[in-house]
């Protein structure tokens, strides 16, 4: 039997122009089943030895923050061990940190992603042609509980998996290395030295108030103008966006 969803969600995807509507469509499918928030890493020329990677997600800033300034990507320890399971993990039956002695920076990332109710969900790896990792995606139902998640959710694991792998088809399509490069590249001011090194500190998951006081030597107030007058000058509306539309355009590595 057709499930009406996959149809329809592909029938998104085929409309999409760019791969933020494709990344929309997505989302939203699977937003329909209490996935409610969702993340995307990929290096942008498919090869992962390069150091070109591309992230974005729709978690709260509150929480993205503390997450990067803890160290979150070597500290997240589901992270890693999906990483090494090379398939599909499960994070609300996965009993690694149980099983395991956590260090005290991994147990911090653990009690941060519990305190913004980001504890069940999913990490679905990506694969290029030479079965290389280079990215993949991961879903959560924030505030969701295991015997929700358990209840409403995991026995759509089929549809999760093929609505994945249509969105991996069409991103391939549209996240062309050329295409990021050119995307919604409109006129843009120039920025400050001041603005290009905010952004750079910002790419590497530098706090405002570190960048301000460790790096820049400005108030926070002046870093937040600073951010500001830089999404205005690159037309973006968010510090992932700033990030994104700089690396597009060459202006940070």
């Amino acid at each position: 039997m057709k499930d009406e969803r996959l149809i329809s969600l592909l029938s998104s995807l085929e409309k999409a122009n760019n791969f933020d509507e494709s990344w929309a469509a997505y989302r939203e499918a699977l937003a329909e089943l209490g996935l409610s928030n969702g993340n995307f890493l990929s290096t942008l020329t498919r090869n992962p030895t390069k150091d070109d990677a591309f992230y974005l997600h729709d978690y709260s800033q509150e929480f993205f923050d503390l997450y990067n300034e803890f160290n979150g990507k070597d500290h997240d320890i589901s992270l890693h061990h999906a990483i090494a399971l090379g398939k599909t993990l499960d994070w609300s039956s996965n009993p690694i940190t149980q099983r395991i002695e956590l260090n005290k920076e991994q147990r911090l990332i653990e009690d941060i992603s519990y305190e913004y109710g980001l504890n069940n969900g999913y990490s679905i790896p990506f694969y290029n042609a030479n079965g290389e990792l280079y990215g993949g995606v991961g879903l959560c139902a924030q505030g969701v509980s295991y015997q929700e998640f358990d209840k409403d959710i995991r026995h759509e694991r089929t549809f999760i998996d093929q609505a994945t792998s249509l969105f991996q088809a069409y991103t391939d399509r549209h996240f062309s290395y050329n295409e990021m490069l050119s995307h919604n590249t409109s006129v843009i001011g120039e920025l400050t030295d001041d603005e290009l090194e905010t952004i750079k500190w910002l790419s590497e998951g530098k706090t405002t108030s570190f960048i301000a006081d460790s790096i820049i030597h400005k108030s926070i107030s002046s870093i937040d103008k600073s951010i500001s007058s830089a999404k205005q000058k690159l037309k973006v509306s968010s510090k992932d966006q700033l990030i994104y539309r700089a690396i597009q355009l060459g202006l940070i590595n």
